[in-house]
């Protein structure tokens, strides 16, 4: 518990809680839970050759009613290395293949099952405030079942590898709020549903393709595509609103839709698809955030990664890549309302014609489907779709693909000669570059995979962030 004199005191200079005409107090005893667990496991063997992993776990949780306090989830794993089963050709060095199966439970925050209530200062006991989220008597445990193929090959006396891997994850029972009645008495219901389901395909390559006395090369590629998609929500509410802000965008789940979808206010189209022009000049657009402006999920990810060693002297570098996702900028959308980027220079004239000048991939139309003529000025188009309360998102999203440099080392391996006697057996002193430029970026404003925070709106999202860090570094290892 926490106390203080508030904001005035009768006598100054006076610090004691008897001292003032409103005191505040605040009490938070922590969150309380429990959690007994049993675990197991097992691995079965057979030629060295085939190897079966098996794990069961019991979850009890204090955070879930009696009936339901109990959930078990086990794993099962299945490998075979081939190459130890069976005689192989003499180009494969080592072949494996697995399979695993796994579910895993989850058990809720804390005060689900009773509807809690807040105590804060004032009158002559206080005042109590129940909470706005109405309780759940049978809630249970939130259940994640992965199922995952996969092959490790390799070749040539390990010169060249594959690790190749599919795999498929489904969140069901997940715990969420909906939006009750104002009549209720609350604002919020707290309940299990959903089914989030992932996919996806990753592709390791690994290869040395030069390997001599003084001299080495090894070269590494990976490849990801994930494609996720909400396969249910809940019958009461298929559509859900789970982050976002006042001023640019929502973060919304929808039943049937891939996870991550962002709506903001958008151009108003007509049948083709053209930006309906008002008789202003001035694109139209929606009053409510009700167009959906883009997918946080990239198509795929990669990269790749080399090492190259010469004697003592070492370097390597890692280059990764995004390919597609939105990222909406709410940093973009005020400067260009205050005329602080580049792009409101043109037409300060009164000579900006939208379309031409700007967002030169949209075709803008008067409300008869003729073509817009009508020229304004920079300051009337950006305060119009920019600025800080109601920017127009649709304007403001950027591509995030991108390309960067992420890494690059350079090494080198000290003689042990140098330290005579000294009871050392390696030294290595490295230069290390991190994060150190983009080697192509869709947008020229933002970075895109910066990440505002850890909640699951965080991505695709983007408002007078910092810059993102260069780091350089010296790093010195030693092995005795």
């Amino acid at each position: 518990m926490t106390s203080s004199t508030g904001a005035a005191m009768l006598v100054p200079n006076f610090f004691a809680l008897n001292n003032t005409t409103l005191p505040t107090a605040t009490y938070f005893p922590g969150n309380n839970y429990e959690t007994h667990s049993v675990f197991s496991s097992a691995t079965i063997g057979f030629k060295n050759a085939i190897y079966l992993d098996i794990t069961g776990r019991n979850d009890w949780s204090s955070t879930l009613p009696a009936a339901n306090r109990s959930y078990f989830y086990p794993s099962l794993g299945l490998g075979v290395i081939l190459s130890d089963l069976m005689t192989l050709p003499s180009a494969v060095s080592f072949a494996k293949i697995r399979g695993t199966w796994a579910q895993v439970g989850n058990s809720p925050s804390p005060y689900q099952l009773e509807r809690t209530a807040a105590f804060s200062a004032g009158g002559n006991l206080g005042y109590l405030a129940l909470s706005g989220t109405l309780p759940n008597s049978n809630l249970f445990a939130e259940t994640t079942v992965s199922t995952e193929f996969g092959m490790d090959a390799r070749f040539f006396n390990n010169r060249l590898g594959f690790d190749l891997t599919l795999y498929k994850t489904n969140t069901k029972d997940q715990l969420f709020t909906i939006a009750l009645p104002v009549g209720s008495g609350a604002s919020l219901a707290f309940i299990n549903g959903g089914d989030v389901q992932n996919k996806g395909f990753e592709a390791v390559i690994t290869s040395t393709p030069v390997k001599t006395k003084n001299f080495n090369w090894d070269f590494n590629v990976n490849f990801a595509v994930n494609k996720n998609k909400v396969l249910k929500l809940s019958d009461e509410r298929p559509r859900l609103v789970v982050g976002g802000d006042s001023f640019f965008r929502d973060f919304v789940v929808e039943q049937g839709q891939p996870y991550g979808r962002l709506y903001s206010r958008g151009f108003i189209r007509d049948t083709q698809g053209r930006v309906v022009v008002g008789a202003n000049g001035l694109p139209t657009y929606t009053a409510a955030k009700s167009v959906l402006i883009g997918d946080i999920n990239p198509d795929w990810t990669g990269g790749i990664s080399s090492a190259f060693s010469y004697k003592r002297l070492s370097a390597s570098f890692t280059i990764s890549h995004k390919q597609g996702g939105v990222v909406g900028s709410l940093t973009d959308a005020i400067l260009a309302g205050s005329g602080l980027l580049e792009e409101t220079t043109i037409g300060r004239d009164g000579s900006l014609l939208f379309g031409r000048d700007v967002y030169k991939n949209e075709v803008g139309v008067k409300a008869d489907g003729t073509p817009n003529t009508t020229t304004v000025t920079a300051q009337a188009f950006w305060q119009g779709i920019g600025g800080r309360n109601a920017p127009v998102g649709e304007a403001f999203i950027s591509d995030a693909t991108n390309t960067r440099l992420r890494e690059f080392v350079l090494g080198y391996n000290i003689p042990k000669t140098v330290f005579g006697k000294l009871p050392v057996s390696s030294v290595r002193l490295s230069l290390v570059g991190r994060n150190l430029f983009f080697l192509y970026r869709a947008s020229k404003t933002l970075d895109p995979d910066f990440t505002a925070g850890i909640g699951n709106d965080s991505d695709g999202f983007q408002s007078f962030a910092p810059p993102t860090t260069r780091s350089y570094g010296l790093n010195l290892k030693i092995d005795f």
